[in-house]
């Protein structure tokens, strides 16, 4: 475990810009994929399930969105994993509600519960890898 997070923390602060980069590329990928109704199994179905919670939990930790800067001194662990999770699950019932907004377009389908668990679990690992200090490094960056 414990190269694991030497590995990891090399990478964070070596490599931080291309994770980045690769992580936005794929999150518009999978959206374009959405967009256009191409089928493509679990990419399509959970890719953006998991990368987009990624995504805004790095750049809210890192203070690179809107949402770090709901506090002067930015947001903790624990309540960037609570705003992130309501904002995600709501995405989802609203789903449920089916309302014409047309953000709602790109992501336009039905409530699934396995998309919620998604989320919460792809949280946990963010939340759990910023708290023991794997994260850490990305955010002095």
């Amino acid at each position: 475990m414990r190269l694991y997070r030497k590995v990891v923390q090399y990478l964070l602060s070596q490599h931080e810009k291309y994770f980045v980069f690769l992580g936005w590329a794929l999150f518009i990928l999978i959206g374009l994929l959405q967009i256009y109704k191409i089928k493509g199994g679990f990419i399509t179905n959970y890719g953006a399930d998991i990368i987009a919670p990624v995504m805004l939990y790095y750049t809210t930790r890192t203070k690179k969105t809107f949402l770090s800067e709901l506090k002067k001194e930015g947001l903790n662990e624990k309540q960037t994993f609570t705003l992130l999770w309501f904002l995600c699950a709501g995405w989802e019932i609203l789903q449920y509600f089916n309302p014409k907004i047309p953000i709602l377009n790109i992501t336009r389908g039905t409530l699934d519960f396995r998309d919620l668990v998604t989320y919460t679990g792809t949280l946990i690992v963010c939340y759990y890898s910023d708290i023991t200090r794997i994260g850490k490094t990305a955010k002095s960056g």
